[in-house]
């Protein structure tokens, strides 16, 4: 069995990977603002409450995180922060939020985390990207240039890992049907083929999971048959997951 870090584990994709590795016998390690109380009634689930886009301590509480788990085999970095509005409706403060939340906090995991994948046989890192790593679309500048970011940030560490036991992996899902557009103006269409559902994710985590580190998934992106998205008349314009 093996121990999973994930980020962004109190709801949608995280949430849904947690309780699946938990029933599989693996020790889950949650990352997430908020406490998932249904998680931590498992004993095989260790939490730790820390906010992404703060920066200041996110070093000492990361190590600590290394510090007492050196055997973590597989990281999920999965947590993301939606923004969308045009480009001069945005604070800088949200700008370094989602900036914070969707690349920096993941570089700064993996800057302390890789030295012990090293030495993990089979270790693999999995990136939960975005169709919007691919192509930007209207509203979605700050959101879009993370995603981007994500992208290029795999895609150079499956070249710089390529020698070693750990695999580098990239998921780029469309819609899913998470809470991510809880406080969102919009949210898929209500048909099926206008969502990926979160069972389809992690059953194609739990895939990659299983296989063997003679190869990695360069990049996976997974689209929703038809693009339809409902507008909501209450709503914000940003959520954390």
């Amino acid at each position: 069995m093996a121990k999973i870090l994930i980020t962004g584990s109190s709801s949608g994709i995280g949430m849904a990977a947690a309780e699946s590795f938990l029933s599989k016998g693996h020790e889950v390690i949650g990352i997430s603002r908020r406490i998932p109380q249904a998680l931590t009634e498992n004993l095989s689930y260790t939490h730790y409450q820390i906010d992404l886009s703060k920066l200041n301590d996110l070093k000492k509480k990361f190590k600590e995180i290394t510090e007492k788990h050196p055997d973590l085999s597989i990281v999920i970095l999965n947590a993301g922060m939606g923004l969308f509005k045009e480009i001069d409706q945005i604070s800088t403060h949200d700008i370094i939020k989602v900036v914070n939340v969707n690349l920096v906090s993941q570089m700064i995991l993996l800057n302390l985390l890789v030295k012990n994948l090293r030495k993990i046989s089979n270790a693999k890192i999995i990136f939960i990207g975005s169709e919007a790593g691919l192509s930007g679309s209207k509203k979605s500048s700050i959101y879009s240039a993370t995603k981007f970011a994500i992208r290029g940030f795999a895609q150079s560490l499956q070249k710089d890992l390529s020698n070693t036991n750990i695999q580098v992996n990239l998921l780029n899902p469309g819609a899913i049907e998470t809470e991510f557009y809880n406080n969102l103006n919009f949210i898929p269409g209500g048909h099926n083929n206008n969502s990926i559902s979160v069972k389809q994710i992690t059953d194609l985590i739990n895939f990659i999971i299983e296989q063997k580190n003679n190869f990695y998934f360069e990049e996976i992106n997974l689209k929703q048959i038809q693009r339809v998205f409902n507008n909501k008349s209450i709503a914000t314009d940003k959520n954390i997951i």
